[in-house]
C-alpha cells in the first residue's frame, strides 16, 4: 500500500476500497479494521510526499469507520475508534501545516518562533496530536492478555503499531517541548497555564507508556523506547527586559467546518 502511493501519487485506492471494506458487517472483524489503521498510519507517515495534500479528502473515510465502531464493545472495536481518533488528528495537522511531513523529525523541523500567535495555535495543535497518540498507546496495553507471552500472535497483533507510535509520541513531544519553550520566553504564565496543565498530563501518561512498553521485547529488538525521566521545567527568561504583547486569536469554526469528531477531540 506504501509503494502503491508513489505509482499512483495519492491513496485514493486504499481509502475508497480498502476502508470500505473494513465497515462493519456481517463477514467483516473489528481485527481486519484495526489493521487498516496500522496500514493508513504508515500510509501516511512513509508514502509519497505529496500524499499529504489530498489525504483531507479521505477524512470522511475515517470519520464513518469512528462512528461505525463506537459501539463495539469488543476491545479491537475500542482499538479501533482510538486510532481513527489519532489519524484524524494527525490529518488535521498536516492539512493546517502542509511544509511538515509525514515523520516530523525535531532538527529538521523549523518552528514560527517569530510569530507568536501562530505557534500559540500551533502547540496546542501539537497537543492534540500528542493526546490523542498517548490515549491510543493506553488503550494498547489495556487490551493486552496478561497470560499470554509478548511472542503470541494474538499479543504481536495488538502492540505492532507501537512500532510506529512510539517514534510518533516522541517526535509529537519534542516538537511540543520545542514550542512550549519558546512560547514561555515571551508569553505570561497565565496565558501558557492551559497549555502546560495539558504538556504535563500527557508527558507523565507517555512516561508510563513508555515504562510499560519496555518489557515488551517484540517491540525493543526493533527499536529503542525512550527513557522519559521527570517533566522538564519551562522557566520565563529572567533577562528579558520587555515582555512582547501576545493575543490569543483562535479562529471560530461556522457550521460548515465543524466535524462529528469535535465533540471526541482530546481534552
Amino acid at each position: 500500500s506504501v509503494i502503491s502511493t508513489f505509482q499512483e501519487h495519492g491513496c485514493s485506492v486504499f481509502f475508497n476500497v480498502a476502508f470500505r471494506q473494513v465497515q462493519p458487517g456481517p463477514y467483516q472483524s473489528p481485527i481486519v479494521a484495526y489493521k487498516a489503521c496500522y496500514v493508513a498510519h504508515r500510509i501516511l507517515r512513509d508514502g509519497w510526499p505529496g500524499l499529504l495534500k489530498k489525504v483531507p479528502s479521505y477524512v470522511a473515510a475515517i470519520e464513518r469507520l469512528k462512528t461505525n465502531y463506537d459501539h463495539f464493545s469488543d476491545p479491537y472495536g475500542k482499538l479501533v475508534v482510538s486510532y481513527s481518533m489519532f489519524l484524524y488528528t494527525k490529518i488535521a495537522f498536516h492539512g493546517k501545516y502542509e511544509k511538515y511531513p509525514g515523520v516530523l523529525v525535531e532538527d529538521k523541523i523549523v518552528l514560527p518562533a517569530a510569530d507568536k500567535n501562530l505557534l500559540f495555535e500551533m502547540a496546542a495543535n501539537l497537543l492534540d496530536c500528542l493526546g490523542a497518540i498517548v490515549t491510543l498507546m493506553e488503550k494498547i496495553h489495556r487490551n493486552l492478555d496478561p497470560s499470554l507471552g509478548a511472542g503470541a500472535k494474538e499479543v504481536q497483533c495488538v502492540i505492532h503499531p507501537l512500532l510506529v507510535c512510539v517514534p510518533e509520541s516522541n517526535a509529537f513531544l519534542q516538537l511540543t517541548m520545542a514550542a512550549i519553550k519558546i512560547l514561555c520566553q515571551a508569553i505570561a504564565a497565565d496565558v501558557m497555564a492551559g497549555h502546560l496543565k495539558r504538556f504535563y498530563e500527557y508527558y507523565e501518561r507517555l512516561r508510563l507508556v513508555y515504562r510499560e512498553t519496555m518489557p515488551l521485547s517484540y517491540i525493543t529488538t526493533q527499536l529503542k523506547v525512550p527513557t522519559l525521566e521527570h517533566a522538564p521545567v519551562f522557566t520565563v527568561e529572567k533577562k528579558r527586559r520587555k515582555r512582547e504583547s501576545f493575543v490569543v486569536k483562535l479562529p471560530e469554526k461556522s457550521e460548515k467546518e465543524k466535524s462529528p469528531f469535535d465533540e471526541f477531540q482530546t481534552a
